[in-house]
C-alpha cells in the first residue's frame, strides 16, 4: 500500500492531536507510534497497515540483543540484531 504525502500528513496530526508521535524510519520498517498520554509504544506493518504486532526480545547482559517483530496478519517480519556493528 502506497500513500501520498498529504494522507500521511493528515493522519500525523489526527494522531499528533491524540498524544500519539509516529517516528518512519524506511519503507522495510514497523512504524513506531508513540502514546503520550498512555506512556507506550506500538508498531504497525509497513506493509498490510496491521497494529496487530508481536514483538520478541532476547537479552543478553541485561541488554536487548535481538528483537524480532511480526505482523499477525500478512507475516511479514523484521529482526534487529543488536550484537552487530552496523546497528549501533
Amino acid at each position: 500500500m502506497i500513500e501520498d504525502n498529504s494522507t500521511i500528513n493528515i493522519q500525523a496530526e489526527v494522531l499528533g492531536a491524540n498524544g500519539i508521535f509516529t517516528r518512519y524510519k524506511t519503507s522495510n520498517d514497523f512504524v513506531q507510534h508513540n502514546d503520550y498520554f498512555e506512556h507506550s509504544t506500538f508498531f504497525q506493518c509497513p506493509r498490510c497497515r496491521s497494529l496487530d504486532v508481536e514483538r520478541e526480545t532476547a537479552y543478553g547482559s541485561d541488554k536487548p540483543v535481538v528483537i524480532v517483530r511480526q505482523c499477525q496478519d500478512c507475516g511479514y517480519s523484521k529482526t534487529t540484531d543488536f550484537s552487530k556493528e552496523d546497528n549501533q
